[in-house]
């Protein structure tokens, strides 16, 4: 999988807009069968645009963006817009190159002119990181692979004592997809001791700071809005929403890339 992004809009497409929409993209690919607003596959003529074109499949749709959104988003977004989108046009790419990112760039900058809307990036915008991280220590995996069994037999234990305290006729399964995911679950305690008793499974990934991420953006001509989150493991991180100008400007930034 590649890129993606969003285009919000302030006002729902009329049903004029979404036939507009249907047939430029249609101008620009080489094959495409239905309807934009269901949601469609599709590739770039090798005319497109005036840079190299991607060779790979792109999907566009489009959706509600509050669907997937968290109340704390949500709160923010109106803060600083003094509404939320009730519309979004979502285009993604199914590969990773920089042609790829390059045509989602300017898809969503186009589709954001057109109707005067705004580009949720989907994820941070991050500036090379100005803090060196720790050196990978060469027993690293030795250490992990020799505390595998110590690891399963904690986390069976943890397991079965959270299984036991699951209300009647509660199946753990079902239990587990619902709750996975919740700041107050069972387990995220038990992923936190294991943490602490173990030490991460996998080496963490090396990130600047949001303060390091906040001052980069900042520092492109333009709109941008900041939208914080926390994610799964707990740690508060960011996505930025963005104006038109903003993303010129960001295309033409030797460190462009879209979120992936």
């Amino acid at each position: 999988m590649g890129p993606a992004a969003s285009v919000l809009l302030s006002e729902f497409l009329t049903n004029e807009q979404k036939h507009e929409l249907d047939v430029w993209i249609k101008s620009l690919t080489i094959q495409i069968e239905g309807n934009v607003n269901v949601g469609d596959s599709f590739w770039f003529k090798e005319d497109t645009f005036s840079e190299t074109v991607s060779q790979c499949c792109f999907d566009l749709s489009i959706s509600d963006p509050a669907e997937s959104e968290e109340e704390s988003s949500i709160a923010q977004v109106v803060e600083y817009l003094g509404y939320y989108p009730p519309q979004e046009i979502v285009v993604s790419s199914g590969c990773n190159q920089p042609s790829d990112h390059r045509m989602l760039g300017h898809m969503v900058l186009h589709l954001a002119e057109v109707y005067h809307g705004l580009i949720a990036m989907g994820g941070a915008i991050t500036p090379p990181s100005q803090t060196t991280p720790p050196p990978l220590s060469k027993d690293f995996f030795k250490e992990q692979q020799a505390n595998v069994e110590a690891r399963k037999a904690f986390l069976r234990a943890r397991m079965d004592a959270n299984k036991a305290k699951l209300p009647p006729g509660t199946i753990w399964l079902d239990y587990l997809k619902e709750h996975y995911h919740d700041p107050d679950s069972p387990f995220k305690k038990v992923a936190d001791d294991m943490r602490e008793q173990f030490g991460p499974a996998l080496p963490e990934r090396w990130e600047p700071s949001l303060e390091e991420i906040s001052v980069y953006v900042h520092g492109i001509p333009g709109t941008d809005y900041e939208i914080y989150y926390e994610r799964a493991n707990g740690k508060l991180w960011v996505y930025h929403i963005v104006d038109t100008t903003f993303m010129e400007s960001w295309l033409h930034n030797p460190r462009f890339r879209m979120i992936k």
